[in-house]
């Protein structure tokens, strides 16, 4: 429960940051402008320092057998990542950046994932979290726009093999 009450907080505050735009009012608190144009801040994380390019290889490596990797047990990364884990909306990218996955498309044959355009370049190959513990690497971007606002969208092939996942 407290871990449940915990991880509703983060969401929620994460919610706020990544809905509210800043605006130059508030800069009219510190004797700026009282003007309301809206302005935005890109969020966007590192991956993680326990996520090598080693620790990458063996992933992808993993992957081509149909396999995935468990997170090292030094690691140190946030309980939340673990809320929407498996290739679904909300689920934990961490490499290439640290970001979450969106809409899910395609057909029964076929299935790509969406993210920010931001997160990921064509071609990179995108692991996130699986499972509690688990990492996987689920495709290569396809797609990606990265012109703000408005305007930020990549697409994540699936591999197939993952796609019952």
């Amino acid at each position: 429960m407290r871990l449940t009450c915990k991880l509703s907080a983060i969401l929620a505050a994460s919610v706020l940051i990544v809905g509210a735009p800043a605006t130059t009012a508030t800069a009219a608190l510190n004797g700026g402008s009282s003007s309301t144009e809206a302005s935005y801040v890109e969020l966007k994380a590192p991956k993680p320092d326990w996520y090598t390019a080693k620790l990458h290889k063996r992933v992808v490596k993993a992957s081509k057998q149909g396999n995935s990797v468990p997170i090292p047990e030094r690691a140190d990364y946030e309980v939340s990542g673990l809320a929407f884990t498996g290739i679904r909306p909300g689920a934990w990218i961490i490499a290439p950046a640290g970001c979450t996955t969106n809409f899910v498309f395609g057909n029964a044959s076929n299935y790509f994932i969406g993210t920010a355009g931001h997160c990921t370049s064509v071609g990179d190959q995108v692991t996130l979290v699986a499972a509690p513990g688990v990492l996987m690497n689920i495709g290569t971007t396809v797609k990606s726009v990265d012109q703000g606002v408005g305007y930020d969208f990549a697409l994540i092939d699936v591999k197939p093999a993952r796609s019952s996942t």
